[in-house]
């Protein structure tokens, strides 16, 4: 990803997403993680709504 700089690596992972079935499982894992931890109930507040435009690419059309 030709990234630099320091990161806290037990806090942060990066992972090329190379299909719809991964896509849909990051979505699911971003969605879901409030009620994961904290017991929220709807949608996730600290969460970036990820669809907040449409799909540009090939990959998150076929999974939105």
């Amino acid at each position: 990803m030709r990234r630099s700089g320091n990161v806290v690596s037990d806090r942060y992972h990066a992972k090329f997403l190379l299909n719809p079935t991964m896509v849909k499982s990051a979505r699911r894992y971003l969605l879901t993680n409030a009620f994961k931890h904290y017991r929220i109930v709807g949608p996730d507040p600290f969460a970036s709504k990820l669809a907040v435009s449409e799909p540009r690419t090939w990959l998150m059309r076929q999974v939105v």
